[in-house]
């Protein structure tokens, strides 16, 4: 036996099984042992936009919700499905924004008889959305983005994901922290909602009206979940449903800070000082900027 050849095959396994563990521990699961499904998210470095895809499995299929912005963190999310064992049958995006749909080229790459599906009003959104969002980004991501081709999901005829016969009901058009369009899907399974980009357990820009927001996440309070999960958050954060009341308290939290506040930058140092590690602060940078510019500048 060539020693040399034993060595190399070595050292590609240590390196295999680094990769393999850092990936891991990316990954949170948050149902129990026994649950009928298994729930499980991977956030992305702040350099993808700590964006969040979901996980969810049972015994021998797999669905995913929202597949990254990036190709390269796309490909974690690939190898952790590939890790599971089990088969991906259907690719969702919550909504038309590209960190949340431009990694599919990578996981149906990967995983070509896999479905890809969205909202009839999502895939719409998408057509247009995919070029003018790629190539925006391309100056600053290159070719960690796919080409402008579009590839487009199949609408849903009826708003409701299934795996292995569970049902996980949409509810469509919703206003979130990110703006109106998106959606959340409730997994009553694991009384679970993976609620994309309606909810941020990070930093984020507080909305000047409230109001709908809040009517968004009494709706979903109202399914009394145990996981939440949000569209953005640091890695390592659980998919606990207290993020639902600290939403509200990041945001009165926020407007206290600003009325003791003179500067952007001072700020966002007391929101960071109140709530550090969440991730996202491009998005705290963004609120604090926005605040401060004058309601009719000349």
């Amino acid at each position: 036996m060539n020693m040399k050849h034993v060595r190399t095959g070595l050292i590609l396994l240590a390196v295999s099984l680094v990769f393999r563990c850092a990936v891991a521990q990316d990954l949170i699961t948050s149902t129990e042992p026994g649950s009928p499904l298994t729930l499980a998210t991977f956030t992305s470095t702040p350099h993808g936009y700590a964006v969040t895809s979901t996980i969810v499995y049972g015994k021998k299929d797999l669905l995913l919700i929202d597949p990254q912005l990036l190709l390269s963190e796309a490909g974690h999310v690939i190898d952790i499905i590939k890790g599971t064992g089990r088969k991906l049958t259907t690719i969702y995006s919550t909504h038309a924004h590209p960190d949340h749909f431009l990694g599919v080229a990578a996981v149906l790459k990967a995983f070509p008889d896999a479905k890809y599906v969205a909202l009839p009003e999502v895939r719409e959104r998408i057509v247009t959305a995919w070029p003018a969002r790629r190539n925006f980004w391309f100056p600053t991501y290159g070719d960690d983005l796919p080409s402008e081709v579009a590839i487009l999901p199949e609408p849903l005829a009826k708003p409701v994901l299934t795996l292995e016969g569970f049902d996980m009901p949409i509810t469509r058009e919703q206003i979130g922290l990110d703006g109106a369009g998106n959606s959340f899907v409730y997994i009553p399974a694991i009384d679970a909602v993976v609620a994309g980009d309606i909810i941020f357990n990070s930093h984020l820009r507080p909305p000047a009206d409230t109001v709908p927001l809040y009517a968004t996440l009494d709706r979903i309070a109202a399914l009394h979940p145990k996981i939440v999960v949000a569209g953005h958050q640091a890695k390592g954060t659980a998919n606990d449903p207290q993020v639902l009341n600290f939403i509200r308290e990041y945001i009165g939290a926020f407007r206290m800070a600003r009325l003791v506040s003179t500067t952007p930058a001072e700020l966002q140092e007391k929101m960071l000082k109140l709530y550090p590690g969440l991730g996202r602060e491009d998005a705290l940078e963004q609120a604090a900027q926005q605040i401060f510019v004058p309601a009719n500048p000349k």
